[in-house]
């Protein structure tokens, strides 16, 4: 779920006409699967729509506007404790 939580936030800071404070972590998620880095990532959108719920529901919007209508975006951690 990495890239669909960036492109989430990316499009957050774009609608509010801001740059995007932190390329790094986004390259680290991306580029070299730095689980930490996306983590960090999904807290700031957790923080921009009111928690877990809010951030995952966007993130499941992303994902339809792409064309994915299977995936289901969890908000409870699986067995090995991750979520979204």
């Amino acid at each position: 779920m990495k890239a669909p939580v960036l492109v989430t936030l990316l499009r957050e800071y774009e609608a509010r006409d801001r740059p995007f404070p932190d390329r790094a972590r986004a390259d680290a998620a991306l580029e070299r699967s730095d689980n930490a880095a996306a983590e960090i990532l999904l807290a700031a959108l957790q923080r921009t729509r009111g928690g877990l719920d809010g951030a995952s529901a966007a993130v499941q919007q992303t994902l339809a506007h792409a064309g994915d209508e299977t995936t289901t975006v969890n908000t409870l951690p699986n067995d090995q404790g991750f979520t979204t």
